[in-house]
């Protein structure tokens, strides 16, 4: 393929409404970067868009566990976390003394963007700090109502956090991975655990794009028969929601009115060609020092 497949998610959408740059970068520059024949720009975006922030590792590292919890029943908050904090060590390893192994085997290693931008001090200074949230957020998942109920068989798993599960929506493909879903006395349950500070607008929407990937895969469920609910795993809190069928359609229109303004950026939709990188403006903002495309973006200028 010479362009990436079409398709949209809700992470997707929330780069595009960041930064018309960053999405660029991240969409389209970078796709092409790991082939032979790729520009010395395509190859350095996609390394750019394997850089990993603190955060964001060591979210993935808490799903991971508790990914394997959920499918083994068994669980240590404390065995997690030395696991955790043995591999942020050695994501440390890998952006200081693996620097150049990493530029030619990507895959291969985990590169924290804190330090690959010179800001190791900031970083020293916030560890103790996130290993506490780490701890925390493993001490709260093993209480959490949700992970109670596997325990004690109360619940039937479906999914548990697969890989790259979607479905289709006016002709394109959906991306929406849910964290467990289980079914449980006739009802469907859809289950998300949060790592980070709690936004309860922005995660109800995320809810409701898991509930149409729902109705959409599993023909027969009933949109009455689906329970939503959000773990916060920082705070402990537990949140519940339903969805009608007004908000079911409603997030439909948006992902449809999404679709179609991403389609604006486009040459050919058809095949997924994106108008020139001038068509992308970045939006430039205090974020700007977090983005992993720093590099070249500021020496491109906008």
């Amino acid at each position: 393929m010479e362009y990436p497949e079409k398709s949209w998610s809700l992470s997707k959408q929330r780069l595009f409404e960041e930064c018309k740059r960053k999405y660029y970068y991240k969409t389209f520059l970078s796709w092409k970067g790991w082939q032979p024949g790729a520009s010395m720009l395509e190859r350095k975006a996609y390394l750019l868009s394997k850089l990993q922030n603190i955060y964001a590792l060591s979210g993935q590292a808490i799903h991971e566990e508790i990914k394997a919890a959920i499918l083994q029943k068994n669980f240590s908050a404390r065995v997690s976390f030395d696991k955790i904090r043995s591999k942020l060590r050695e994501a440390w390893i890998d952006s200081t003394e693996h620097l150049e192994d990493w530029k030619r085997w990507p895959k291969e290693y985990n590169v924290l963007s804190e330090l690959y931008y010179d800001r190791e001090n900031w970083l020293r200074q916030k560890s103790k700090e996130i290993l506490k949230r780490v701890e925390r957020s493993l001490v709260n998942f093993q209480n959490s109502l949700s992970y109670k109920r596997v325990l004690q068989n109360e619940v039937e798993p479906i999914e548990v956090d697969e890989n790259f599960p979607s479905f289709y929506f006016e002709g394109v493909k959906v991306y929406s991975v849910i964290d467990f879903l289980h079914r449980s006395s006739g009802n469907i349950t859809i289950v998300d655990w949060k790592t980070g500070a709690k936004k309860p607008d922005k995660d109800a929407l995320q809810l409701g794009l898991y509930v149409i990937y729902v109705l959409e895969k599993y023909p027969g469920v009933e949109l009455s028969t689906i329970n939503c609910v959000n773990e916060y795993l920082l705070s402990g809190e537990r949140m519940e929601y339903k969805f009608s069928v007004d908000q079911i359609k409603a997030l439909k229109k948006y992902i449809s009115q999404s679709i179609e303004e991403l389609n604006k950026y486009l040459e050919d939709p058809a095949i997924n060609k994106p108008k020139d990188i001038s068509a992308f403006p970045a939006n430039r903002s205090s974020n700007c020092n977090y983005c992993e495309f720093k590099e070249i973006c500021f020496t491109e200028g906008s």
